[in-house]
């Protein structure tokens, strides 16, 4: 088979990455084009205006009007001149404001509007990121004061995009504004919206339920009090629930509040933090300050992102064990303060994990002892300080009273702590014969 031969989803990454062949032929033209134009973006940046006004983020007429002269850069006309409109598949919106996002996201509208109307329809995701400089005005804003620009923009966005069904919100320190509208734009698209990540809470009215979301992440800010956006939990893949307290309702995700049970019959990843949970016979049961336990079941879970307590270590573990129909089981323990020894890791049938915190290689031996189902083993401070400093590899007459580890391990990642990254390949290789499962250990520089 020659290159002319393959079909158009094979050659389209070998085109990506070897632009000069698009001037082969028009089909390859074709194909490079849409690949590199499949995605538009825009940024707003009104700190840049040589005339712009103070923006003081008070006064709503002042925060409604754009700058006379805002840095913009885009790709709108590259993608338009180039004919690729139809082929655009996720638009990028970056404004960095005053306090108000507004205007920028405006103007954007206007570009894509003036670029191409009625063209965008292609569009499946959406990323809007937002970055204030006056973060204390921003913040003390009154998102009611703008209620009205607020719906007219996301109205508008949402009328030149609508065909997205994934979006991302991103904003470390989130105003009222954009919390507002973020969960109004995130609201218009809940019909067909299937991912939703935002690193901010977003305001949504309390009774409507989000029903063909497959995946959810929404960063929670500790300074105020929220519940988590309505969903059906039998459409979950994925869940996050970053930086949430332990305290928070699990009510947002049951189809029938009165039976305490709440089903995840597809969830396949489930990331939490501060979250403390006891087990019962037939699942995981979260007690809240009112005495009210929700029993909650991830019958086919296979990865589970642990952080910032040993109590969701534990937790995780027992998740884990009772997902009884995932073949392959993965915990990731994404903490570096968390420490994770051999007698932490209760559920013996993990395939894989994935531990960031520190780990000695007494530890790291002691899991593969125990753990003989684990074919992935990645960590990424793994520390030599309990170890001679000269590791010498015996010659081929030397005898060696080290039997083999009975493993199931295939892949193995280590980042040393501290870099000995020579002695160490030498002696991994030298033993690669009398221990095969060896023979798949990268090791990684800590820089």
């Amino acid at each position: 088979m020659q290159l002319h031969d393959l079909p158009d989803d094979v050659l389209r990454p070998v085109l990506k990455a070897n632009l000069p062949l698009l001037a082969v032929c028009r089909r390859w033209r074709r194909l490079a084009l849409t690949t590199v134009y499949s995605g538009v973006a825009i940024c707003y940046d009104s700190r840049a205006s040589r005339d712009s006004g103070p923006d003081d983020g008070h006064h709503p007429d002042n925060m409604a009007d754009e700058p006379d002269d805002p840095a913009i850069t885009t790709n709108l006309d590259l993608v338009v001149s180039a004919g690729c409109v139809q082929a655009v598949k996720r638009a990028q919106i970056v404004v960095d404001h005053k306090t108000n996002p507004l205007p920028g996201l405006g103007a954007a509208i206007r570009l894509m509007r003036a670029a191409a109307a009625g063209e965008w329809r292609g569009v499946r995701r959406l990323d809007i990121s937002t970055m204030s400089a006056e973060r204390t005005l921003a913040l003390g804003v009154n998102a009611a004061d703008y209620e009205s620009e607020i719906k007219q923009t996301s109205a508008a966005l949402a009328a030149i995009l609508p065909g997205v069904c994934n979006v991302t919100f991103k904003d470390y320190f989130a105003s009222p504004v954009v919390r507002e509208l973020d969960g109004q734009l995130a609201v218009l698209y809940s019909d067909q919206l299937e991912g939703l990540l935002s690193y901010h809470t977003i305001t949504v009215p309390p009774d409507h339920t989000f029903r063909q979301l497959k995946s959810v992440s929404i960063g929670h800010d500790s300074s105020i009090s929220y519940q988590h956006p309505r969903v059906d939990p039998a459409k979950l893949v994925s869940l996050s629930l970053t930086l949430w307290p332990s305290d928070h309702s699990w009510a947002p995700f049951s189809a029938d509040g009165d039976s305490g049970v709440i089903e995840f019959p597809n969830l396949r990843r489930l990331g939490v933090a501060y979250w403390i949970t006891t087990r019962t016979a037939d699942g995981v049961e979260a007690r809240h300050p009112d005495g009210h336990p929700w029993r909650l079941h991830f019958p086919k879970l296979d990865r589970l992102l642990a952080s910032r307590s040993t109590t969701m270590l534990v937790a995780a573990n027992r998740i884990l064990e009772s997902a009884r129909e995932s073949k392959e089981k993965a915990l990731v323990v994404y903490d570096e303060s968390m420490p994770v020894l051999p007698e932490t890791i209760t559920c013996t049938s993990l395939t894989a994990l994935d531990i960031w915190a520190e780990a000695s290689v007494d530890t790291m031996l002691g899991l593969i002892r125990k753990l003989l189902s684990l074919a992935k083993l990645h960590i990424w401070s793994l520390t030599l300080r309990n170890i001679q400093e000269d590791i010498s590899v015996p010659g081929p007459d030397e005898d060696c009273l080290v039997e083999p580890f009975n493993t199931n391990i295939k892949e193995m990642l280590i980042q040393l702590v501290p870099v000995v990254k020579e002695p160490i390949a030498e002696f991994v290789d030298a033993y690669s014969k009398r221990y095969p499962h060896l023979a798949g250990v990268k090791l990684c520089d800590n820089d």
